[in-house]
């Protein structure tokens, strides 16, 4: 009778590079592979959990929707032995799997029901791994880069491919995912000139544009044997390793600050900045101090690296979805008008815990904390800021607005934090100046915890 090793990991989901570099190991480190067998391994999705809200602002309801066929272009799947040599390796696409179906079992046993793929792989080596499955890290299906970094050092970074054969070829500490770079690094031009102008005349650090993170996805299963007398039998589910921020404005504060509405123009120079982004998340499966699966955020974020969403007809949305997400999506609530989803990097690091709230949010450290700024257009009448002699003032001529705060929280991958904002004042103009890394002023305070194939986490914020 055959063995049978089984894993099922628990989840729930969402929804560059130059030329291939030599091998990251040694030789000699690398053992030879002498002795092949065969192991069945499934891929799944799991249902979402139940919701849950408190608080008094009213959270939005529904998540977007998955599928295999919108939201995994590209699986990875590859073994590593206890000095993390990858063994072997081995990539599978949309059009792999989409063309298959559960009723159609060849000599390989692959299947495709629409829910589950399957496959046994017949090359994999004799031993004892770590199994992952990773999905969409390809700068050529999403918003990504996949670096290596020579001795796991991300001060070493370097673009490169994930090829069968490179990763076949690595040490999987080497392996890094990060965001993708926006054309020449730049920004939307009514940011890009002001920026220019703050680095020339104020001594502001430069900033360096980056994509939205595209979708990526992970499976592991530990302690997976493999002899050359049974087949090993796999089976996992996929984690989203992004995570997302679901941004929501009630603009109902500036008709007080002006004494009438429409002085701010949204659909005009509206933008959203996120910077002091996270350097990279890590390719190895990751067990936090404490012994739980935790997000691989390599702790490294970057003051001047600034992802930004920008749609020159208005980047927020007014209205709410009609696809892509769950049936009965409300987003638009109370009086939050306009509304963003964004997936980011996590920025949740193992030390994350000194500032646990009774809700259960967990506060960022400092030196990790996203700093999120919003632009819009406002129009003569409107009151703002003037940063650069500190008085308030009355504009005269539409000119860009920007407000700026701290996202406080330590976000993970799988989850979405609703952030629901209001305003104190009419924002800055120039590019207003960050808080202050040693005096981080925002307050968040935690309202509900639901699921998003995980969970939102919601907070008001004032800006």
């Amino acid at each position: 009778m055959k063995k049978i090793y089984s894993v099922f990991m628990s989840s729930l989901l969402f929804g560059s590079t130059v030329g291939l570099l030599s091998s990251c190991s040694s030789d000699e480190s690398r053992p030879v592979i002498t002795e092949t067998s065969s192991m069945h391994m499934t891929v799944n999705f799991a249902e979402p959990a139940q919701s849950r809200a408190d608080g008094q602002t009213t959270p939005s309801v529904g998540v977007p929707t998955t599928s295999w066929g919108d939201n995994i272009l590209k699986l990875q799947f590859f073994l590593y032995d206890a000095n993390g040599v990858i063994r072997w390796a081995k990539t599978v696409d949309r059009n792999h799997y989409t063309t298959l179906s559960d009723n159609q079992a060849d000599v390989d046993g692959w299947y495709f029901d629409g829910i589950k793929y399957g496959e046994t792989f017949r090359d994999v080596p004799v031993g004892s791994f770590t199994l992952i499955a990773v999905a969409n890290v390809d700068r050529n299906v999403t918003n990504v880069r996949t670096a290596f970094g020579r001795n796991g050092m991300t001060s070493t970074l370097q673009d490169v491919d994930f090829s069968d054969a490179f990763i076949d070829n690595s040490n999987v500490d080497e392996l890094f995912i990060m965001h993708s770079w926006t054309q020449n690094q730049r920004f939307p031009d009514f940011y890009q000139d002001r920026l220019s102008y703050a680095v020339a005349n104020s001594g502001r650090p430069n900033e360096y544009g980056r994509n939205e993170m595209g979708e990526i996805f992970r499976g592991v299963a530990e302690g997976v044997i493999i002899t050359s007398t049974s087949e090993a039998l796999a089976s996992m589910e996929l984690i989203r390793d992004v995570a997302m921020i679901r941004l929501r404005i009630d603009p109902a504060a500036l008709a007080e600050i002006d004494g009438q509405d429409g002085l701010v123009d949204w659909t005009k120079n509206n933008a959203i900045f996120l910077s002091n982004v996270p350097q990279a998340i890590k390719m190895a499966h990751h067990v936090d101090n404490i012994g739980n699966v935790a997000t691989p955020f390599n702790g490294n974020s970057i003051s001047s690296s600034v992802v930004y969403v920008y749609d020159e007809n208005g980047t927020f949305h007014t209205e709410e979805p009609t696809s892509g997400y769950a049936p009965g999506t409300q987003i638009l609530t109370d009086n939050f008008k306009f509304w963003r989803d964004i997936i980011i990097l996590p920025n949740k690091c193992d030390d994350d815990v000194a500032g646990i709230e009774t809700n259960g949010a967990i506060i960022a450290h400092d030196r990790h904390k996203y700093v999120l700024t919003i632009s819009a257009l406002g129009l003569p009448g409107h009151k703002y800021h003037d940063n650069e002699d500190g008085l308030d003032k009355v504009l005269t001529t539409p000119t860009p607005i920007y407000w700026c705060a701290y996202l406080d929280l330590a976000m993970s991958g799988n989850n979405v934090y609703e952030y629901n904002i209001t305003f104190n004042n009419g924002g800055q103009t120039p590019l207003p100046d960050r808080p202050d890394i040693s005096s981080m002023g925002l307050h968040v305070k935690f309202v509900t915890l639901k699921d998003w194939n995980s969970a939102i986490v919601s907070t008001d914020m004032v800006m």
